[in-house]
């Protein structure tokens, strides 16, 4: 799979192959349809930094279709269409029993997947 990567160097920002991640039985693996590069936290801070950042933290809010879910997972479905926080990637893992809350959530039909890296903010704004 591609991922995001920060290597060191002011602006220098990269693609690499790296392995699809494995997930457990609690978790769904997302096939990334949009990812939303955040304005202040990436493009006016991580990015422009000297200093690799580590790809963990490249990205926050994506969207797409879960491919595979964890033998234990019940509350979501192979093809189901979701938000998911995870860093920049072709593949993301989605934790259902995450402490951050809202790390999964499911898109209702009528929000496109554009809209959908969206919901984190709107979450956040309205508990503000």
């Amino acid at each position: 799979m591609i991922r995001v990567i920060k290597p060191e160097g002011m602006g220098n920002i990269q693609l690499e192959e790296t392995p699809t991640p494995e997930f457990n039985s609690r978790q769904v693996l997302v096939r990334v349809a949009k990812t939303l590069i955040g304005r202040g936290s990436e493009l006016f801070r991580r990015y422009i930094m000297e200093e690799a950042v580590s790809p963990s933290i490249m990205g926050y809010s994506l969207t797409g279709t879960i491919e595979q879910i964890g033998s234990e997972v019940i509350e979501y479905q192979v093809g189901q269409r979701v938000m998911v926080v995870a860093p920049h990637a072709q593949y993301a893992i989605g934790d259902v029993d995450s402490p951050v809350k809202g790390s999964i959530v499911p898109l209702m039909e009528n929000v496109s997947f554009e809209e959908g890296t969206f919901l984190l903010l709107a979450k956040e704004a309205s508990l503000g």
